[in-house]
């Protein structure tokens, strides 16, 4: 398959040679209009390139920026279901783990705000679509823990039931961030 597509580049190069048509000058010298039109030509046709070249090697960086504080967010939701799971293993869940989850969360909203403002300066089209989702996803992950049993008095033993529905209620909001990370790609 390759030989044939070499044969066939190197048969449409050769036709391409034959056919090139040769330049001529009116005169022999060259005028100050001559030279500045094919000065300005050659240094379009190396400019322009190296310019787009530029500008997509700097979009790049930074889409490579914002998604490593997405998942920044990540690593600080990991945080989250550690301390869930830690509960879950030794059987009960002490007041001071609760407050670790609180401070996680209010840790969580000041990432969030930060991301935010970093996104709005990269991408202002798209920022508001995509913190409307984030926020969305981050308040019911939050409210299913801060909001519900879990943090009242009575609360000291994270049952079956309850250890699951936190797995599926995190990994949904684990998949908004990674579905962010790939938005952010295709900006």
């Amino acid at each position: 398959m390759r030989g044939a597509a070499y044969f066939l580049f190197g048969v449409f190069g050769g036709l391409m040679a034959i056919n090139v048509p040769e330049l001529h000058f009116a005169s022999d010298k060259f005028t100050l209009y001559e030279f500045i039109n094919i000065a300005l030509t050659l240094g379009l046709g190396i400019y322009v390139p190296f310019m787009v070249k530029k500008w997509i090697e700097d979009n790049r960086y930074i889409k490579t920026f914002i998604a490593d504080e997405v998942k920044a967010l990540m690593v600080k939701t990991d945080r989250i279901k550690e301390i869930m799971d830690g509960c879950n293993s030794v059987g009960i869940i002490t007041p001071e783990d609760k407050n670790k989850i609180n401070l996680f969360f209010h840790e969580l909203e000041l990432q969030i705000h930060s991301f935010f403002e970093q996104l709005k300066i990269a991408f202002p089209g798209q920022a508001n679509a995509v913190m409307g989702e984030l926020k969305n996803s981050y308040f019911v992950y939050k409210d299913y823990l801060t909001g519900g049993s879990l943090m009242s008095m009575d609360f000291v033993k994270i049952d079956n039931y309850f250890f699951n529905e936190h797995g599926q209620e995190f990994n949904t909001f684990i998949i908004v961030l990674k579905k962010i990370i790939q938005k952010i790609h295709k900006m």
